[in-house]
């Protein structure tokens, strides 16, 4: 099982849940549309979509009816944006492509058909586009509807990661520290997740910093792993916010602070699943109790009220 809290909705069996969701349909986990890159907030998903750019086709119509197709799909008007994805496919539009890969994977305005999906996101991998490789790996590594393939998901992962897409690097990255698909290679998966932590990936940075902090295949190093840890633990990665708890317990690379470690290691107990950190985190939340004064507690505890309303809020 691969380290890490896993927000993306590849791993089926083991990790869900994309870095890119869509509210807009409990089914739909992402679409890819003509439009603009935006991330959402990892816990929780939100309402607003996320919207992916692709190169636009030559066809002087192409951002029209790609604009179009994505309205009528937000409007649940699935037969309409299917029909303009299809004729912006017909141009080898890879986004529209994937769109359409997307519709048949989830079964959305159309009968479920995985591997129809499988050639639509095949096209526009062989197109060179980041996303629809991204996706076909998936496909690959969950074998939902289609037999299962790591090696073939693996090879899909690394087209899309040399291109820069932090989430197959991650992905990569997990798949080399496991040996799913490729030899097993502790190095190069550490090679990988520093690429998508230093891109931005919060799930990257926690492994980073967690890594640092125990010196799991890296030199130890508490310094260093703190501003991973809190970029992560900003982001809302449970297993980064109990971390950071503990270095904050335990004057690990930054001052002992019991308001902070309090503060971060209830954050990360209201998403970790069972098992050893979690346990770490409740006898950590007891013992900075403990040692707190009243004032102290008292702070604390209004510190979290106020993270967790601005959290609620988002």
């Amino acid at each position: 099982m691969a380290v890490g809290y896993d927000f993306a909705e590849r791993r089926v069996v083991k990790k869900p849940v994309s870095p890119t969701i869509f509210a807009a349909t409990p089914q739909v986990r992402r679409l890819v549309l003509l439009l603009s890159v935006t991330f959402l907030p990892l816990l929780p998903a939100t309402a607003t979509p996320a919207l992916a750019q692709a190169n636009p086709p030559a066809a002087t119509t192409a951002p029209d009816e790609s604009d179009m197709a994505s309205r009528a799909f937000f409007a649940g008007d699935y037969a309409t944006a299917k029909r303009l994805w299809e004729t912006l496919a017909g141009e080898n539009d890879p986004a529209a492509l994937t769109n359409l890969g997307i519709m048949y994977e989830k079964g959305i305005g159309v009968k479920r058909d995985v591997k129809t999906a499988e050639a639509l996101y095949l096209r526009a991998a062989n197109l060179g586009y980041a996303q629809a490789q991204f996706d076909l790996a998936n496909l690959y590594y969950n074998g939902n509807g289609i037999k299962q393939d790591f090696k073939q998901a693996g090879r899909w992962y690394m087209a899309a990661a040399m291109s820069g897409h932090l989430r197959s690097q991650y992905y990569l990255a997990q798949m080399y520290e496991n040996g799913e698909g490729v030899p097993e290679d502790r190095m190069n998966a550490l090679k990988w997740y520093v690429k998508a932590a230093d891109g931005g990936l919060p799930e990257a940075k926690y492994v980073i910093g967690r890594k640092l902090l125990t010196g799991e295949d890296i030199k130890e190093d508490h310094p260093k792993a703190i501003p991973y840890l809190l970029d992560a633990a900003d982001a809302g990665v449970p297993h980064a916010r109990a971390w950071l708890g503990l270095a904050y317990l335990n004057g690990w690379g930054t001052p002992k602070n019991l308001v902070e470690a309090y503060l971060w290691l209830e954050l990360g107990l209201d998403h970790l699943p069972a098992g050893e950190l979690q346990q770490k985190a409740y006898e950590g939340v007891r013992e900075a109790e403990s040692d707190m004064s009243q004032s102290q507690l008292a702070a604390a505890k209004r510190l979290l009220a106020k993270a967790k309303a601005k959290q609620s809020a988002q």
